[in-house]
Protein backbone atom coordinates (compact mmCIF):
# COMPACT_ATOMS: atom_id res chain seq x y z
CA UNK A 1 0.00 0.00 0.00
CA UNK A 2 3.01 2.28 0.98
CA UNK A 3 4.22 1.92 -2.84
CA UNK A 4 1.42 2.50 -4.43
CA UNK A 5 0.42 5.44 -2.07
CA UNK A 6 4.42 6.86 -3.29
CA UNK A 7 3.43 5.86 -6.95
CA UNK A 8 0.13 8.28 -7.16
CA UNK A 9 1.83 10.57 -5.30
CA UNK A 10 4.39 11.10 -7.89
CA UNK A 11 1.85 10.56 -10.95
CA UNK A 12 0.46 13.30 -9.55
CA UNK A 13 3.46 15.39 -8.87
CA UNK A 14 4.56 15.08 -12.64
CA UNK A 15 0.55 15.68 -13.47
CA UNK A 16 0.92 19.35 -11.47
CA UNK A 17 4.26 19.72 -13.19
CA UNK A 18 4.19 19.14 -16.50
CA UNK A 19 0.70 20.31 -17.82
CA UNK A 20 -0.34 23.41 -18.67
CA UNK A 21 -2.57 25.41 -16.02
CA UNK A 22 -6.02 25.44 -16.83
CA UNK A 23 -8.15 28.48 -16.51
CA UNK A 24 -8.98 28.34 -13.26
CA UNK A 25 -6.01 28.07 -11.75
CA UNK A 26 -4.74 31.45 -12.82
CA UNK A 27 -8.03 32.98 -13.34
CA UNK A 28 -9.82 35.11 -10.08
CA UNK A 29 -13.05 34.95 -11.18
CA UNK A 30 -14.41 36.23 -8.00
CA UNK A 31 -12.44 39.71 -8.90
CA UNK A 32 -14.01 39.66 -12.38
CA UNK A 33 -17.49 39.50 -11.37
CA UNK A 34 -17.28 41.65 -8.40
CA UNK A 35 -15.59 44.81 -10.92
CA UNK A 36 -18.21 43.93 -13.28
CA UNK A 37 -21.27 43.95 -10.22
CA UNK A 38 -19.25 47.70 -9.27
CA UNK A 39 -19.50 48.48 -13.03
CA UNK A 40 -23.53 47.69 -13.13
CA UNK A 41 -24.11 49.27 -10.18
CA UNK A 42 -22.19 52.73 -11.08
CA UNK A 43 -24.02 52.36 -15.38
CA UNK A 44 -27.17 51.62 -13.32
CA UNK A 45 -30.45 51.99 -16.65
CA UNK A 46 -30.45 47.82 -16.07
CA UNK A 47 -27.25 47.63 -17.88
CA UNK A 48 -26.04 43.74 -16.75
CA UNK A 49 -24.54 41.21 -19.03
CA UNK A 50 -22.43 38.16 -19.83
CA UNK A 51 -19.14 39.94 -20.10
CA UNK A 52 -15.73 38.21 -19.27
CA UNK A 53 -16.84 34.88 -19.05
CA UNK A 54 -15.53 33.30 -22.48
CA UNK A 55 -11.99 32.41 -22.72
CA UNK A 56 -10.01 33.50 -26.30
CA UNK A 57 -9.67 29.98 -28.34
CA UNK A 58 -6.18 30.78 -30.40
CA UNK A 59 -4.88 33.44 -27.41
CA UNK A 60 -3.78 35.65 -30.38
CA UNK A 61 -3.65 39.54 -30.05
CA UNK A 62 -5.74 41.74 -32.46
CA UNK A 63 -3.83 43.92 -34.79
CA UNK A 64 -5.09 47.30 -35.64
CA UNK A 65 -3.14 49.17 -38.26
CA UNK A 66 -3.16 52.68 -38.52
CA UNK A 67 -1.88 55.42 -41.27
CA UNK A 68 -1.93 59.13 -40.95
CA UNK A 69 -1.15 62.24 -42.95
CA UNK A 70 2.48 62.95 -42.82
CA UNK A 71 1.88 66.64 -41.97
CA UNK A 72 -0.91 66.24 -39.76
CA UNK A 73 -2.44 64.14 -37.16
CA UNK A 74 -5.24 62.80 -39.35
CA UNK A 75 -6.49 60.04 -41.16
CA UNK A 76 -5.75 60.21 -44.98
CA UNK A 77 -8.95 61.47 -46.85
CA UNK A 78 -8.47 58.94 -49.87
CA UNK A 79 -8.25 56.38 -47.07
CA UNK A 80 -11.18 57.30 -44.84
CA UNK A 81 -13.84 54.77 -46.92
CA UNK A 82 -11.20 52.00 -45.34
CA UNK A 83 -11.64 53.21 -41.61
CA UNK A 84 -13.47 50.87 -39.01
CA UNK A 85 -14.00 52.18 -36.04
CA UNK A 86 -10.10 52.03 -34.35
CA UNK A 87 -8.11 52.01 -37.43
CA UNK A 88 -7.85 51.75 -40.95
CA UNK A 89 -7.36 48.25 -40.66
CA UNK A 90 -8.36 45.64 -38.31
CA UNK A 91 -7.13 41.90 -38.26
CA UNK A 92 -6.81 38.73 -35.86
CA UNK A 93 -3.53 38.02 -37.71
CA UNK A 94 -0.15 39.23 -37.99
CA UNK A 95 0.39 38.45 -41.61
CA UNK A 96 -2.30 40.08 -42.89
CA UNK A 97 -1.65 43.24 -40.82
CA UNK A 98 2.04 43.01 -41.52
CA UNK A 99 0.95 43.39 -45.25
CA UNK A 100 -1.44 46.40 -45.12
CA UNK A 101 1.94 47.94 -42.60
CA UNK A 102 3.70 47.60 -45.96
CA UNK A 103 1.40 49.02 -48.80
CA UNK A 104 0.49 51.78 -46.36
CA UNK A 105 4.36 52.51 -45.58
CA UNK A 106 5.33 51.70 -49.34
CA UNK A 107 2.94 54.55 -50.37
CA UNK A 108 4.03 57.28 -47.87
CA UNK A 109 1.92 57.01 -45.30
CA UNK A 110 3.28 57.14 -41.62
CA UNK A 111 1.77 53.98 -40.21
CA UNK A 112 1.64 51.60 -36.72
CA UNK A 113 0.58 48.24 -36.54
CA UNK A 114 -1.30 48.00 -32.51
CA UNK A 115 -1.32 44.76 -30.75
CA UNK A 116 -4.00 44.34 -28.41
CA UNK A 117 -5.69 41.07 -25.85
CA UNK A 118 -8.33 43.51 -24.68
CA UNK A 119 -11.49 44.24 -26.92
CA UNK A 120 -15.19 45.17 -26.49
CA UNK A 121 -15.93 41.04 -27.60
CA UNK A 122 -14.84 40.80 -23.70
CA UNK A 123 -13.27 37.71 -24.44
CA UNK A 124 -10.88 36.50 -21.79
CA UNK A 125 -7.23 35.15 -22.34
CA UNK A 126 -4.13 34.02 -20.49
CA UNK A 127 -2.88 37.76 -21.61
CA UNK A 128 -5.24 39.73 -20.19
CA UNK A 129 -5.60 37.84 -16.95
CA UNK A 130 -2.07 38.34 -16.22
CA UNK A 131 -2.32 41.93 -15.95
CA UNK A 132 -1.91 43.46 -12.24
CA UNK A 133 -5.67 43.96 -10.77
CA UNK A 134 -5.48 47.56 -11.25
CA UNK A 135 -4.79 47.19 -15.06
CA UNK A 136 -7.28 44.30 -15.38
CA UNK A 137 -10.18 46.57 -13.60
CA UNK A 138 -8.90 49.80 -16.28
CA UNK A 139 -9.84 47.10 -18.81
CA UNK A 140 -13.06 46.25 -18.14
CA UNK A 141 -14.24 50.20 -17.08
CA UNK A 142 -13.05 50.63 -20.59
CA UNK A 143 -14.45 47.68 -22.79
CA UNK A 144 -18.15 47.84 -20.30
CA UNK A 145 -18.11 51.52 -21.34
CA UNK A 146 -17.92 50.83 -24.82
CA UNK A 147 -20.59 48.13 -24.67
CA UNK A 148 -22.68 50.79 -22.59
CA UNK A 149 -22.32 53.34 -25.32
CA UNK A 150 -23.00 51.14 -28.26
CA UNK A 151 -26.74 50.59 -26.34
CA UNK A 152 -27.49 53.96 -24.93
CA UNK A 153 -25.20 56.15 -26.68
CA UNK A 154 -25.23 55.06 -30.17
CA UNK A 155 -24.24 58.70 -31.83
CA UNK A 156 -21.78 59.57 -29.64
CA UNK A 157 -19.17 60.25 -31.62
CA UNK A 158 -16.20 57.75 -32.12
CA UNK A 159 -13.31 60.70 -31.07
CA UNK A 160 -15.41 60.90 -27.99
CA UNK A 161 -16.12 57.06 -27.43
CA UNK A 162 -12.28 56.02 -26.61
CA UNK A 163 -12.14 59.10 -24.33
CA UNK A 164 -14.91 58.69 -22.37
CA UNK A 165 -13.97 55.32 -21.89
CA UNK A 166 -10.45 55.92 -20.42
CA UNK A 167 -12.02 58.59 -18.12
CA UNK A 168 -14.16 55.51 -17.08
CA UNK A 169 -11.01 53.08 -17.34
CA UNK A 170 -9.28 55.68 -14.88
CA UNK A 171 -11.66 56.82 -12.66
CA UNK A 172 -13.78 54.08 -12.50
CA UNK A 173 -10.97 51.95 -10.84
CA UNK A 174 -10.36 54.41 -8.72
CA UNK A 175 -13.69 54.81 -7.51
CA UNK A 176 -14.05 50.82 -7.15
CA UNK A 177 -10.56 50.56 -5.46
CA UNK A 178 -11.78 52.95 -2.83
CA UNK A 179 -15.09 51.81 -2.15
CA UNK A 180 -13.74 47.77 -2.20
CA UNK A 181 -10.22 49.16 0.23
CA UNK A 182 -8.45 47.61 -2.15
CA UNK A 183 -4.47 46.72 -1.11
CA UNK A 184 -3.54 48.27 -4.83
CA UNK A 185 -5.00 50.88 -3.83
CA UNK A 186 -1.68 52.88 -4.40
CA UNK A 187 -0.75 51.13 -7.61
CA UNK A 188 -4.54 52.25 -9.06
CA UNK A 189 -3.60 55.97 -7.91
CA UNK A 190 0.31 55.53 -9.58
CA UNK A 191 -1.71 53.99 -12.66
CA UNK A 192 -4.07 56.97 -13.15
CA UNK A 193 -1.24 59.20 -12.62
CA UNK A 194 0.56 57.65 -15.27
CA UNK A 195 -2.17 57.69 -18.10
CA UNK A 196 -2.49 61.56 -17.68
CA UNK A 197 1.31 62.10 -18.14
CA UNK A 198 1.03 60.24 -21.11
CA UNK A 199 -2.24 61.89 -22.40
CA UNK A 200 -0.42 65.37 -21.80
CA UNK A 201 2.63 64.83 -23.93
CA UNK A 202 0.87 63.47 -26.41
CA UNK A 203 -1.74 65.91 -27.11
CA UNK A 204 0.73 68.62 -26.63
CA UNK A 205 2.23 67.06 -30.00
CA UNK A 206 -0.90 66.45 -31.35
CA UNK A 207 -1.11 70.27 -31.07
CA UNK A 208 1.72 71.16 -32.57
CA UNK A 209 1.83 69.55 -35.17
CA UNK A 210 -1.50 70.27 -36.73
CA UNK A 211 -1.03 74.46 -35.87
CA UNK A 212 2.37 73.36 -37.61
CA UNK A 213 4.40 75.50 -35.43
CA UNK A 214 7.78 73.04 -36.10
CA UNK A 215 8.81 70.48 -38.47
CA UNK A 216 6.67 67.35 -36.96
CA UNK A 217 9.72 64.95 -37.09
CA UNK A 218 11.54 67.49 -34.55
CA UNK A 219 8.06 67.74 -32.38
CA UNK A 220 7.64 63.50 -32.71
CA UNK A 221 11.51 63.53 -31.48
CA UNK A 222 10.84 65.41 -28.65
CA UNK A 223 7.77 63.50 -27.94
CA UNK A 224 9.55 60.21 -27.91
CA UNK A 225 11.74 61.35 -25.68
CA UNK A 226 9.13 62.48 -23.28
CA UNK A 227 7.30 59.06 -23.55
CA UNK A 228 9.72 56.84 -23.29
CA UNK A 229 11.07 57.51 -19.80
CA UNK A 230 6.91 57.25 -18.35
CA UNK A 231 6.50 54.35 -20.32
CA UNK A 232 8.99 52.37 -18.66
CA UNK A 233 7.60 53.12 -15.55
CA UNK A 234 3.91 51.53 -16.57
CA UNK A 235 2.71 48.29 -15.50
CA UNK A 236 2.88 45.39 -17.90
CA UNK A 237 -0.90 46.63 -19.56
CA UNK A 238 0.63 50.20 -20.24
CA UNK A 239 3.66 49.17 -21.95
CA UNK A 240 1.39 47.25 -24.25
CA UNK A 241 -0.36 49.91 -24.81
CA UNK A 242 1.82 52.27 -25.27
CA UNK A 243 4.95 51.10 -25.97
CA UNK A 244 5.19 51.64 -29.89
CA UNK A 245 7.37 53.42 -32.32
CA UNK A 246 5.86 57.10 -32.16
CA UNK A 247 5.20 58.44 -35.35
CA UNK A 248 2.11 60.38 -36.61
CA UNK A 249 0.19 57.19 -36.84
CA UNK A 250 0.83 56.49 -33.33
CA UNK A 251 -0.22 60.09 -32.10
CA UNK A 252 -3.20 59.63 -34.28
CA UNK A 253 -4.42 55.96 -32.66
CA UNK A 254 -3.57 57.72 -29.13
CA UNK A 255 -5.88 60.61 -30.18
CA UNK A 256 -8.74 58.79 -29.14
CA UNK A 257 -7.68 58.59 -25.74
CA UNK A 258 -5.96 62.12 -25.46
CA UNK A 259 -8.27 64.82 -27.49
CA UNK A 260 -10.98 65.32 -25.71
CA UNK A 261 -9.96 63.56 -22.56
CA UNK A 262 -9.58 66.55 -20.47
CA UNK A 263 -12.66 68.54 -21.10
CA UNK A 264 -14.45 65.39 -19.99
CA UNK A 265 -12.21 64.76 -17.12
CA UNK A 266 -13.36 68.23 -15.71
CA UNK A 267 -17.07 67.54 -16.35
CA UNK A 268 -16.87 64.30 -14.54
CA UNK A 269 -14.95 64.96 -11.15
CA UNK A 270 -17.82 68.01 -11.54
CA UNK A 271 -20.67 65.99 -11.55
CA UNK A 272 -18.80 63.58 -8.77
CA UNK A 273 -19.86 60.08 -9.57
CA UNK A 274 -20.59 57.65 -12.52
CA UNK A 275 -23.77 57.86 -13.17
CA UNK A 276 -24.94 61.29 -13.52
CA UNK A 277 -21.99 61.91 -15.64
CA UNK A 278 -23.25 58.87 -18.21
CA UNK A 279 -26.54 61.12 -18.57
CA UNK A 280 -24.33 63.91 -19.73
CA UNK A 281 -22.42 61.61 -22.10
CA UNK A 282 -25.83 60.14 -23.35
CA UNK A 283 -26.92 63.46 -24.51
CA UNK A 284 -23.73 63.94 -27.08
CA UNK A 285 -24.31 63.38 -30.37
CA UNK A 286 -23.35 65.15 -33.89
CA UNK A 287 -20.45 67.45 -34.84
CA UNK A 288 -17.31 67.22 -32.09
CA UNK A 289 -17.20 70.88 -31.69
CA UNK A 290 -21.24 70.81 -30.76
CA UNK A 291 -20.39 68.14 -28.40
CA UNK A 292 -18.01 69.93 -27.15
CA UNK A 293 -19.66 73.45 -26.69
CA UNK A 294 -22.55 70.66 -24.84
CA UNK A 295 -19.99 69.67 -21.98
CA UNK A 296 -18.97 73.13 -21.54
CA UNK A 297 -22.10 73.78 -20.18
CA UNK A 298 -21.84 71.48 -16.93
CA UNK A 299 -18.45 73.27 -15.91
Amino acid sequence: MKIEGIKISFLLFLTLTWSKPSHAQIYDSVFFDNVKEYVFHQFGDGFHGNYYTKWDSDELPYYIVFASRSDSIAVPAELKDKVSYDGLYFWHNSGRADSAYSSLKNKGYPAFIYKTWGMSNTRLSYHLVSYPKEAISFVIFHELMHNYIFGYAPRLPYEFNEAVSDILGNYGTMSFATWNLSSWQQKAREQLKLNESLYEVMDTAITKINKKTLNADSIISECNKKLKPLIAKGNSFQRDRFDFEVNNAYLLKNSNYCVNYFLLKEVYLKQKNIYDFLQIIRQLHGDPDECRKILRTYL
